[in-house]
């Protein structure tokens, strides 16, 4: 692997004789820091190719990290990837490719994939103002894990508590991005404990915790991304993360409040000392929680002396989700008034429709997938004719990707059931 980082990289600087010279020549390699800003954003080149001896490549992606506030964040990049497949616009993740493991011979073809990937990249989220650092990583096709090569060498059924594939992989060193300090004074100043204080905020004892969390469930949202979730403390001493979705920007050291959130998986807490005190992978997070006047503020003891979180009312999605469904539509379709009004009652009618759905016991996964796909049918065809042709594609392509999450929701239900039921004939 070869990669570089720079300001002035042409995006056709690949296709040279010398690239590898010119990207020396106009950034720096692999483990530099870039150097100081030139233009609105870096870019990177970076090539791979694939081991004589091993797996076709997967992709290449790049790996962000950053600060702000005393908050950090890591995002992961699709940057280049082999076959004609295409990023999910909602994602902005590649698909995964498809696998050749024959998993009864414990081997693979390099059928798919390829032999080299190469790209130019460009931040299309830099902040000038926050430390940033940035690597690359190739992965290979899907390829047997050692633990199946064993089994099927000795004969023996593989273990099913581990994946039985995986895809090896390679990574860079990083390139580091320091602001300087006139970009660091531009940058937005974040609430701080000491600047709680100043203004006048007390810290909650442990009665007061006890008061406002146990036994409770409020809206959260932090003030660093923007991002709202639900949060609850049961009286039993379990805690757990609602309502965050794909989109969302999750600080690191928070667990995986995505899954467990879907999945209802609680994570213990306690109050002492004045703290809200979480143990998320066996170690211990504290949350100080300040008011001021009637708000009240969260402070987590690995941000740095940063108020980053605050409680606030129940948010419009909630207390009233179709006017915040026709909200969404308004803005990602640019609607009219006057269609707004039109598509209110049949987007109206579908909530009707899915809630029972979901309330409906009587039905399998499958025929409640039927069922989603006859609502979703009819909803669409009385609110794709009120539309302009290319208000028309923006839908369809709403309505896709909803489908697909839905389905995948009755699809783990499914399998959950199927794996289940077999349990207990075992």
């Amino acid at each position: 692997m070869r990669f570089f980082g720079g300001w002035s990289y042409n995006n056709d600087v690949l296709n040279a004789k010398d690239w590898v010279h010119q990207s020396y020549a106009n950034g720096v390699p692999m483990g530099a820091d870039l150097p100081p800003m030139k233009g609105t954003a870096p870019t990177f080149v970076v090539w791979a190719v694939k081991d004589p001896t091993s797996g076709n490549l997967d992709r290449i992606q790049i790996i962000k990290g950053w600060t702000k506030n005393g908050q950090s964040f890591e995002k992961i990049f699709d940057v280049a990837w082999s076959g004609d497949r295409k990023l999910n616009k909602w994602t902005g993740r590649v698909p995964a490719i498809q696998s050749t493991v024959d998993l009864e011979r414990a081997t693979y073809t390099n059928t798919v994939g390829s032999a080299e990937l190469k790209t130019v990249w460009t931040d299309p989220e830099f902040d000038a103002s926050l430390h940033a650092f940035y690597y690359a990583r190739v992965l290979e096709i899907p390829t047997p894990r050692w633990t199946l090569i064993q089994a099927v060498k000795a004969g023996v059924p593989p273990p099913d508590i581990v994946p039985l594939t995986g895809q090896e992989r390679a990574w860079t060193s990083p390139i580091w991005y320091t602001p300087s300090a006139e970009a660091r004074k531009n940058a937005p100043a974040g609430m701080t404990v000491a600047d709680l204080k100043k203004k006048g905020a007390a810290a909650l004892g442990d009665a007061q915790l006890k008061t406002l969390v146990v036994g409770k469930a409020f809206w959260v949202r932090n003030n660093v991304t923007g991002d709202q979730f639900s949060v609850t403390y049961t009286a039993e001493g379990q805690s757990n993360v609602w309502h965050v979705g794909t989109s969302a920007t999750i600080p690191s050291s928070v667990g995986d409040p995505l899954r467990s959130g879907y999945d209802g998986t609680t994570t213990p807490y306690k109050i002492e000392n004045g703290k809200v005190v979480t143990i998320i992978s066996q170690d211990p997070f504290a949350v100080t929680i300040y008011k001021l006047g009637d708000t009240y503020y969260g402070a987590r003891s690995n941000e740095f002396g940063y108020a980053n979180y605050e409680i606030i009312p129940t948010p419009q999605i909630v207390s009233n989700p179709l006017t915040a469904m026709i909200n969404q539509f308004s803005i990602d379709l640019g609607l009219s008034e006057q269609q707004k009004q039109q598509i209110a009652p049949f987007l109206k009618q579908e909530l009707m429709q899915l809630a029972d759905l979901k309330k409906n016991t009587s039905l399998t996964p499958v025929q409640k997938l039927e069922q989603l796909k006859q609502i979703s049918s009819s909803v669409e065809a009385k609110i794709t004719p009120i539309l302009d042709p290319a208000q028309q594609k923006k839908f369809q392509a709403m309505r896709e990707e909803n489908r697909r999450k839905l389905i995948e929701e009755l699809g783990r239900k499914l399998l959950q059931r199927t794996e289940s039921e077999l349990k207990q004939l075992m």
